[in-house]
């Protein structure tokens, strides 16, 4: 097994009440996908995972992304001039731009097509059964060797070569024959991905998954061989498609942004079902402040304070320090019809806990995440985490309860606590921010008794500035090019059809309501219930669209062409036969005469009949030209 070398450095954090007041700071947004932050850490790169499986496979379709199958060659030529089914001492191909060689049979499928006029053979797949290593076309090192072949696939325990003789795609069981290692090694040496994954064989059939094992599970069922074992003992590395990368286990780890900077820290906390937020170390050496204590909520930065490089958490402490007991019950997948599906959000049941040793006297990074029975198995979960003093949260800190509700009409039907269900929705209680001896100082409040009707794809947890919303949109002030024409009086406004920019949640909303008394627009919210918008609820802005006209220069003439009408003659072909009779002694002779007498007519037909300059239609000659248009404009409500 690998091991890789980690740094061990204690972490410790000491604030008081007014240097946290006066070194908080908020962040930009930073969006991220759903699923965690940024991309789904636990989560091997799909793109990448189907790569090394096309590799390991000898058969490939027409269609083929690593092979052209066109280009397959047995003793030196091309397969359309050999014969399937056959042995052949040389096959050659190209897989992955690596120019490879065997012996062995090759099946083949030919077929004809007509391409330009010519009927040419072509090949619509190739399987190769290799008798001998594959090689290096030019170098003759290895590639995979036989004894990892069977039939047209290079079996999961053979290693695949780069052409200086270092393996660069390998799959390991460990001592258990239980779980799968694998390894991605680019030609300098740099990983591509190394992941300690389940086999999936008992896994998918179980119903509890990590029980005393000494990480954490996903929420959801983890079979197969691309996640991050619950059970390893060695650190994963996981490259993403978008440049992003994670380093670590599925309870704690890094996480490299191409762009944010790196996270460090507990992981599990990002998921819905965990919390929907953390605290984490990060890292941005290129800022200002490069070292701070980040808090994201709803997978966004949302408030940071400055920390030292020596408060940075080593992921090998953060294991060594954590107690794990966690199980999850898989939901069935019924019940709901199309429309409450896609309205639902899922809270699988889960119960148990994931905590740092000695709570009580917690200093430092920590975590406290642990769930109780009230009506149902695992329906209330408490989480803390972020730095501590004496037990208690001190410094950037995040502290939420969710309790699971449960209905007839969006759940599955347990008859008892001990039975497992799914809530359809949650009650979220907490606080995030910068904490002094277990009390916020700064930053906000949790309390959100409907998760389920924040938007799927959307805010969940995030502040959203605007009471009555629950999700920010992606409308940017400038409304696409309209233009700003100053401030209007909010009663101005259409009695109808009028729409209005807030530009807390950069959304556009139609006016429903102008209430003089209350000073206020009535719109409506995301909860299905009226929304009353006034100058407390930030800028305003009224979209319209007016007639509006430009004018452009136009030539004063053109140049046109002249047409006039002409006779052409035409005609019809036609034949006249006439039969003459002669009579003779013994038999009469009939003589037949055939000749044309086509019908001829005449027709107009309009031709050119040269160029002329003329007055311009379209400006009259007057060399301008004014033209009509609507205009997106905008302005600023006022509440005076």
């Amino acid at each position: 097994m690998k091991n890789m070398k980690q740094l061990k450095q204690s972490t410790k954090t000491v604030f008081g009440v007014a240097m946290l007041m006066l070194m908080s700071f908020n962040l930009s947004a930073q969006a991220i996908v759903e699923g965690g932050l940024f991309q789904r850490y636990y989560n091997m790169n799909q793109k990448k995972l189907e790569e090394m499986k096309e590799l390991k496979r000898l058969a490939w379709s027409e269609y083929s992304k690593l092979v052209d199958v066109s280009l397959v060659k047995a003793e030196g030529e091309y397969l359309a001039a050999q014969r399937s089914k056959k042995k052949y001492d040389e096959l050659t191909f190209t897989l992955d731009g690596r120019k490879l060689v065997t012996s062995g049979k090759v099946y083949f499928s030919k077929s004809t097509v007509e391409r330009n006029g010519y009927y040419v053979p072509k090949i619509g797949g190739v399987s190769i059964v290799p008798n001998s290593d594959i090689r290096y076309q030019g170098s003759g090192k290895l590639f995979a060797s036989i004894e990892d072949i069977e039939g047209s696939i290079i079996k999961s325990s053979g290693n695949l070569y780069n052409e200086d003789g270092s393996v660069f795609y390998s799959e390991e069981l460990d001592e258990t024959g239980q779980y799968i290692y694998r390894t991605a090694i680019k030609p300098n040496g740099d990983y591509d991905f190394m992941l300690y994954s389940p086999n999936g064989s008992q896994r998918d059939k179980a119903d509890k998954f990590g029980v005393y094992s000494p990480n954490m599970v996903y929420p959801f069922s983890a079979g197969g061989t691309q996640y991050i074992s619950p059970e390893a003992r060695e650190i994963s590395l996981i490259n993403f498609e978008n440049g992003d990368k994670y380093i670590g286990f599925s309870t704690a780890g890094t996480y490299d942004t191409r762009g944010s900077g790196t996270f460090t820290g507990y992981m599990p906390t990002l998921f819905m079902e965990y919390g929907n937020g953390g605290v984490f170390f990060l890292e941005r050496p290129w800022a200002e402040q490069p070292y701070s204590w980040a808090l994201v909520v709803d997978g966004e930065v949302e408030m940071t304070i400055p920390a030292d490089i020596s408060e940075k958490p080593q992921v090998d402490s953060l294991l060594n320090n954590l107690e794990v007991n966690m199980s999850y019950y898989p939901y069935p997948i019924y019940m709901l019809d199309e429309k409450e599906k896609k309205d639902a959000i899922w809270w699988p049941t889960m119960s148990g806990q994931m905590l740092s040793k000695d709570t009580a006297n917690l200093n430092g990074y920590g975590i406290k995440f642990h769930t109780a029975d009230s009506a149902f198995r695992g329906d209330h979960s408490y989480l803390e985490v972020g730095t501590f003093q004496n037990g208690k949260l001190h410094g950037m800190g995040y502290r939420v309860n969710i309790t699971r509700l449960y209905n007839n009409k969006f759940s599955s039907r347990p008859k008892n606590e001990t039975e497992d269900y799914d809530a359809f929705a949650a009650r979220v209680k907490g606080a995030a921010g910068v904490f002094n001896n277990g009390e916020l100082v700064d930053g906000r409040v949790l309390d959100i008794d409907n998760a389920r009707k924040t938007y799927k794809n959307g805010n969940r947890w995030k502040h959203i500035p605007v009471e009555g919303f629950a999700s920010i949109g992606n409308v940017p002030l400038s409304f696409k090019g309209s233009l700003y024409y100053g401030d209007m009086p909010y009663t101005d406004l259409p009695k109808d059809k009028a729409n209005i920019y807030v530009a807390e949640i950069q959304r556009i909303i139609k006016v429903l309501e102008i209430d003089t008394t209350r000073k206020a627009l009535k719109v409506m919210g995301d909860y299905d219930e009226p929304v009353w918008l006034d100058e407390n609820s930030g800028p305003l802005y009224w979209l319209y669209s007016v007639n509006s006209a430009s004018t452009s220069f136009c030539p004063r003439t053109i140049t046109r062409k002249k047409f006039k009408e002409i006779n052409v003659k035409k005609s019809i072909p036609r034949n006249t036969t006439t039969v003459r009779k002669v009579n003779g002694a013994i038999v009469d002779y009939y003589y037949t005469t055939r000749k044309s007498d086509p019908i001829e007519y005449t027709v107009k037909e309009t031709v050119l009949d040269g160029y002329e300059t003329v007055t311009c239609p379209v400006c009259h000659g007057e060399g301008i030209v004014s033209i009509k248009a609507l205009a997106s404009q905008y302005k600023q409500l006022v509440f005076h």
